[in-house]
């Protein structure tokens, strides 16, 4: 019986062990997984066809578009880009803009928000401003400070105003004339497709006809000058609207661009209404001090005037280097007399500023440099003011900023001859009377700019 249950137990031990025997052998015959199946390629598509458009046919879509327009509004970003990278100050505003319906048309125009100067010691600004087709009010709040300019009908008078405020280039201006993204003779190229405002958008350049032709600027200008390159604009593919412009420039021969993006954008036509209206005439808070603006030119009273251009068109071109600088006599800060033919065989800097114009205080800190710079050499630096306020005190300003170089007061006799359209605006004549250079604007480069030609002058 013993025998018996020893040879089970061992019969069951051996079919344990053979079984595992077979197993194993069965599992070294075996893969460690199935095969992997063969991968299918994915179906192949052909590449979408490059879009090629006439480009003369986008913008008149584009000019057809807008004129459908009662009123629009965007949110407005303007920076620098290629050789003007850091270099000009960037803007973060919500503009509307509405038709005048009235004789004339043109535009009303609202804009608020905040401008990031590139010069890195500046503080940043804010600024709301309100256009009603006749009056123009800038609300400076870190100022409390309201500007204002009456009976401004033009556009063109419009953007001098907002030049000297440094609000200009959030404004989409070239959707704003009588004739919408105008060429002007210029060419056209159309360079594909690319996205802006999260819209797909044909993109279309305009380049003026003095550039094609290859004209490099005036002669006797700074080979390092900014020069207008033209336009590049994106206009969407599905309602035929620009959602981005590029202001061409070159800079040194290196390209840039002052870049206005438009994002958000909403219209209203007769068959939509999706822009939120504003009120164009802005109340001042009362405890702002308010300043009148004048105009940028001087217009004569009275009499008949000689058929020509007009006042506007001789203003948007400053004297041209070359031209013998129109002599002047005005009065000084001190109280006594000075004309600018009492500084014959001199080199000499007029910078036409204002105490209402932020840009014209930005520059002069560059100005104050010159004059510390070339005071010994036979250069004279003139300030001369333009005020349209008795309460305004340019002297009183200069000595608490420590500024030293010269003042001259009621600059505004000679802004018309000097053509003077937006300040501040910077000349230097030669030792030979004639204009040597011109510059506008508050440029962070300015002293270099300057500080060149008056070293060729005086044959440094």
């Amino acid at each position: 019986m013993a025998k018996t249950r020893l040879e089970g137990r061992e019969a069951r031990a051996g079919g344990v062990v053979a079984a595992g025997v077979v197993l194993a052998a069965a599992m070294a015959g075996c893969p460690a997984k199935p095969p992997a199946p063969t991968p299918v390629p994915p179906p192949t598509s052909a590449p979408a066809p490059k879009v090629t458009r006439d480009p003369a046919k986008v913008l008149e879509a584009s000019r057809k578009a807008l004129g459908e327009v009662a009123a629009m509004s965007y949110s407005a970003t303007v920076e620098g880009t290629g050789a003007l990278k850091d270099k000009v100050d960037a803007y973060s505003a919500q503009v509307i803009a509405a038709k005048v319906q009235a004789e004339g048309g043109g535009w009303k125009l609202y804009l608020k928000g905040g401008c990031r100067p590139a010069e890195a010691q500046a503080s940043p600004t804010e600024f709301e401003i309100g256009y009603d087709g006749s009056t123009v009010r800038s609300l400076r709040p870190l100022e409390q400070a309201v500007y204002e300019r009456d009976n401004v009908v033009e556009m063109d008078e419009l953007a001098v105003f907002l030049s000297g405020q440094s609000v200009k280039p959030p404004v989409a201006w070239e959707l704003l004339g009588e004739v919408p993204l105008d060429a002007k003779g210029g060419t056209l190229a159309f360079e594909g497709q690319e996205k802006a405002d999260g819209v797909l958008c044909d993109v279309v350049r305009i380049t003026p006809a003095a550039a094609a032709a290859g004209d490099e600027g005036k002669g006797g200008e700074d080979e390092n000058a900014e020069r207008e390159a033209g336009l590049r604009v994106y206009v969407a593919e599905h309602d035929h609207l620009p959602r981005r412009i590029e202001r061409l420039v070159t800079l040194g021969g290196v390209d840039g661009a002052r870049v206005l993006k438009l994002d958000e954008v909403k219209v209203t036509t007769a068959a939509r209404s999706d822009v939120a209206m504003v009120s164009f005439v802005l109340e001042a808070p009362s405890d702002f001090t308010h300043r009148t603006v004048q105009a940028a030119l001087n217009k004569p009273a009275g009499g008949d005037a000689e058929p020509g251009p007009s006042d506007l068109d001789l203003a948007m071109e400053p004297l041209a280097v070359g031209t013998p600088a129109p002599d002047w006599t005005l009065p000084t800060a001190e109280g006594g007399k000075m004309s600018l033919s009492s500084h014959a065989g001199k080199v000499v800097v007029l910078d036409f500023w204002g105490t209402w114009c932020p840009f014209c205080l930005k520059a002069m800190p560059q100005i104050q440099k010159l004059h510390e710079a070339y005071k010994d050499k036979g250069v004279v630096v003139l300030g001369l003011n333009t005020e349209n306020d008795p309460s305004a005190d340019p002297a009183g300003f200069m000595r608490q900023k420590k500024y030293t170089y010269g003042l001259v007061l009621n600059a505004e006799k000679v802004t018309r001859p000097y053509r003077v359209f937006g300040f501040p605006t910077l000349y230097v004549i030669g030792r030979d009377g004639n204009i040597a250079l011109v510059e506008q604007g508050a440029k962070p480069d300015l002293y270099e700019s300057v500080s060149r030609v008056i070293d060729a002058e005086i044959g440094l």
